[in-house]
């Protein structure tokens, strides 16, 4: 079970150097085919942090040619994770931890963003098996180790306004957040893929698989996840789907989500904009935002399929033939 002092530092758990804790927020403008990232890593044991802006707004193979790169490496970290400002200009307050949170990001070429968020449940602990039937078999064996000591997501409302590039869009976005902390080693990461949708605040969905792009289209072992319905939560016990490519970046997919109560949530997606994204220098994800239809009902939600450089590179020939 998650709890609100998890909003904070695990300091002590572990004298580990690649202990990690993260916080990451995602935004849409899906109207315009924009999102990005509000996204922090700290190495609490070398006392340093990264910070992310990676604004997305097309297809393309570098993340150069997306619309806003801003990723700053090896900044103090910050004394809390609760509120911290850092000097890349991002900013994150929880006012009601787990709960509410106002997101701040001041950038270069004219771009600042401005949102509030406001969750639509209580954090997913992806460690509990009482909140999560597919936690006991694999606790332990993920593909970064991190979930060992903490993981879990919260989907929520996120509001407010983004100016990118001088240009001001609205921000009105159904999102899911993710907190972790563990130890995250910078070399030999597996893969994990992580998908989310949006429909209304009455229904999204989220889930985790394992995945091996190299060598299979369908989904692997299913490892976490839950559809929110009128406010219900109610979890995942099998995740099953296939994906359509263009070299690592998933361009469509079609998901078949069975609940606890045997109930299969089937939907389909296409690819708004699609990119590398990097947020550690021992990986890279795959990052799409997707058009999802479920039977007629049209949301978005992130697609991201995480690698760890060593699998890329050990499968070069078959990922990219």
């Amino acid at each position: 079970m998650i709890k609100k002092e998890d909003i904070e530092f695990h300091r002590g758990f572990t004298d580990d150097v690649q202990a990690c804790e993260t916080n990451f927020f995602p935004f849409a403008v899906p109207s315009e085919c924009i999102s990005g990232n509000f996204y922090c890593v700290t190495r609490p044991n070398l006392g340093i942090c990264m910070s992310d802006m990676t604004i997305q707004n097309r297809i393309a193979p570098l993340v150069q040619q997306q619309l806003y790169v801003d990723n700053q490496q090896h900044m103090p970290i910050p004394k809390s994770l609760a509120n911290y400002s850092l000097p890349s200009g991002l900013s994150v307050n929880a006012v009601d931890p787990f709960k509410r949170y106002e997101l701040r990001y001041e950038g270069y070429a004219d771009t600042l963003i401005e949102l509030e968020w406001n969750s639509l449940m209580a954090p997913y602990d992806c460690n509990d098996p009482e909140m999560d039937p597919l936690a006991a078999p694999r606790i332990g064996e993920s593909w970064d180790k991190s979930w060992s000591s903490g993981h879990c997501e919260f989907t929520g409302h996120v509001r407010g306004t983004a100016r990118i590039r001088g240009k001001n869009y609205k921000v009105d976005y159904i999102a899911t957040a993710d907190r972790s902390w563990g130890v995250r080693r910078e070399r030999n990461l597996g893969n994990l893929l992580w998908t989310h949708g949006g429909f209304s605040k009455n229904l999204a969905f989220h889930a985790m698989s394992d995945m091996d792009v190299a060598n299979e289209k369908g989904y692997g072992k299913p490892l976490s996840g839950y559809i929110l319905e009128d406010g219900e939560v109610i979890p995942l016990v099998d995740i099953k789907g296939a994906h359509s490519t263009y070299g690592v970046l998933i361009t469509g997919a079609e998901l078949n989500l069975t609940d606890i109560n045997g109930r299969v949530f089937t939907v389909t997606g296409h690819a708004l904009n699609a990119a590398p994204w990097a947020p550690s220098p021992g990986g890279m994800y795959s990052q799409s935002l997707m058009q999802w239809n479920y039977k007629g009902q049209i949301g978005y939600g992130y697609l991201q399929h995480g690698f760890g450089n060593g699998y890329i590179l050990d499968n070069r020939e078959k990922i990219f033939s």
